[in-house]
């Protein structure tokens, strides 16, 4: 299979097949979700639970937040500081890509 595409949708809508490599990009935690017609809420530990889930499964699966919210049994693939803005307040924040150890338990 050769390509990509993107989606828009809450992330257990999204069909995955052999092969596909998985990347979440949750809310950050903290922030009130996408907004307008998004079913995506605000950041949950679900995003977590669900790339566990994936890599058992034998995705590649990675996933972007703030630094300080990584679990223990993820590695850290990169990490960049960025602006964020939350409340009219803007901070410097480390975000990361994380991907979930191996032998990571689904929770």
């Amino acid at each position: 299979k050769c390509g990509m595409s993107s989606s828009f949708v809450d992330y257990m809508e999204v069909p995955l097949e052999e092969g596909d490599v998985v990347y979440l990009d949750p809310p950050y935690s903290g922030g009130v979700g996408y907004g307008g017609t998004s079913k995506v809420s605000a950041f949950t530990s679900d995003y977590f639970d669900y790339a566990r889930k994936l890599a058992q499964r034998g995705f590649a699966v990675y996933v972007s937040e703030f630094t300080d919210n990584k679990p223990d049994d993820f590695a850290t693939v990169a990490t960049f500081e960025i602006q964020h803005l939350k409340d009219t307040v803007s901070t410097r924040r480390s975000e990361g890509l994380f991907t979930p150890l191996r032998g990571s338990a689904y929770k």
